[in-house]
């Protein structure tokens, strides 16, 4: 009878490993639709999971590793996620929402078509991330890394930068409505045919910025290095330049003057 008893607590034992098992790479490969409520997530490793749909909500994410994953479609809103390894993660075609991100990893990540509403982002690094016809709104970035990032027909609209390196980073056909960018980075970047408007760069290295054929009406310029920066065939009308230096290096050709004067060359 005892050694029946240990037969069948030795069977149970290796069909609960068993299962265990299964639940393990199942929760680590493919968690589509997967649901993360008022939950705590830390130390994770979910490195090249689907995650299709997934719906993260009021949850706290950190040092947890999403490296080459899918989260094409996916929501995450009121959460904080710190420390996080994104990097190479597809985000294509999702929504964040009033959610913190500080210090977190996305470089080589593709953002693209997602919707950004009410975030904060703080010492996220992007570089050569992509946001290609994504919208962020009402949201405050700060010290974070956007180098070489592509926000080609991205749509901005009383976005806050501060203290942000966008070098060599391409907003082309990008649309920027009351945003404002302070004491950043913006060497190389290209703003070739965006609109711009009422908005606001101060304190901020634009050296051979590119915006050609951009509309910057009612746009503020104030202590900024203008370079060789290039506002041919731009459209300046009520532009304000104030204390910039490197202002008669700048490209003005063809452009429409402040004053609605055409600079001829």
């Amino acid at each position: 009878m005892k050694i029946l008893q240990i037969i069948i607590v030795f069977f149970s034992v290796v069909l609960l490993s068993s299962c265990n098992d299964i639940i393990s790479e199942n929760s680590f490969e493919n968690l589509n639709n997967y649901i993360l409520e008022n939950e705590n997530l830390s130390l994770g490793d979910f490195s090249g999971s689907y995650m299709l749909n997934a719906s993260i909500s009021s949850s706290h994410i950190n040092e947890t590793n999403f490296a080459s994953g899918n989260f094409l479609g996916s929501s995450i809103d009121n959460s904080t996620l710190e420390d996080n390894n994104f990097s190479k993660t597809s985000f294509i075609y999702s929504s964040f929402y009033r959610s913190s991100f500080n210090t977190n990893n996305f470089q080589n990540a593709n953002l693209s078509n997602t919707k950004l509403t009410l975030i904060t982002m703080k010492g996220n690094n992007f570089l050569n991330s992509y946001f290609n016809d994504s919208t962020i709104k009402q949201s405050n970035f700060n010290n974070d890394v956007f180098v070489s990032a592509n926000f080609t027909q991205a749509n901005l609209d009383q976005a806050q930068f501060k203290d942000v390196n966008f070098k060599f980073s391409s907003f082309n056909n990008s649309i920027i409505y009351n945003s404002v960018f302070e004491n950043s980075n913006f060497l190389n970047a290209n703003f070739r045919s965006s609109q711009i408007n009422h908005t606001v760069f101060s304190d901020s290295n634009l050296v051979e910025v590119n915006f050609n054929n951009s509309n910057l009406t009612n746009s503020v310029f104030e202590n900024n290095i203008l370079s060789n920066v290039d506002f041919s065939g731009a459209d300046l009308t009520g532009v304000e330049f104030s204390n910039n230096i490197g202002y008669l290096t700048a490209n003005f050709c063809n452009a429409i003057m402040p004053d609605g004067s055409i600079k001829v060359c």
